[in-house]
């Protein structure tokens, strides 16, 4: 059961991810003045500081339970 729920959430995760990428850049002429006052400059948000962290976060979390669930597992077989 765990199986598939982790593999639900790893398929919502990948089928996901792209859409936080695909925000297009308004035209340059949007807007009174346009964006920006010195020509178009680059529109979006900075994910990297908190995704990665918790990316890393979740990371070590599921490493954890792997090998809490190996030494389980070794532990019933002896």
């Amino acid at each position: 059961m765990k199986t598939i729920i982790f593999a639900v959430c790893l398929t919502v995760f990948f089928v996901l991810t792209p859409q936080l990428f695909a925000q297009p850049i308004p035209p340059s002429g949007a807007g009174i003045g346009g964006h920006g006052t010195s020509g178009n400059q680059p529109a979006g948000a900075p994910l990297d500081g908190g995704f990665t962290l918790i990316l890393l976060m979740a990371a070590g979390y599921g490493g954890r339970m792997l090998i809490k669930a190996r030494e389980k597992k070794e532990e019933e077989s002896l």
